[in-house]
């Protein structure tokens, strides 16, 4: 198989995969649509392994509503929101002491730095 084919093939069975994991809901197919296509235009899937984990990890969050669909529902959920604040910011018009206002705008960073580690670990493509 070619390396398109591949890709295309990669690409429909993540996105079918994110699909049935979130169980079909509108905002989360959303997110989770933009999180594979962000994940294609950033990094080269040339890992195969990866790639195969990860539709296995969303297949199984699919199937079970345990751990696994937990973990794919919350971070469809926290990136919606990240995209909501970062269109308008809670406390927007509120005048903010500079250590409340350092903390809004650093957490998210905690997030992506467990995201990177359990991507890490799990040898995934979330």
């Amino acid at each position: 198989m070619n390396v398109s084919r591949r890709i295309k093939h990669d690409y429909r069975a993540l996105l079918k995969a994110g699909y049935a994991a979130v169980q079909h809901e509108r905002h989360a197919k959303t997110q989770i649509r933009q999180r594979i296509r962000d994940r294609f235009e950033s990094t080269s899937l040339a890992n195969e392994t990866k790639v195969q984990n990860t539709i296995q990890f969303l297949i199984t969050a699919s199937k079970r509503r345990g751990l696994e669909h937990d973990i794919v529902r919350n971070i469809c959920q926290l990136d919606r929101y990240r995209a909501q604040y970062d269109i308008r910011p809670p406390l927007y018009n509120r005048k903010l002491p500079a250590p409340v206002r350092a903390v809004h705008d650093s957490s998210y960073e905690e997030l992506d730095v467990l995201i990177r580690m359990l991507n890490n670990e799990l040898q995934l493509l979330l």
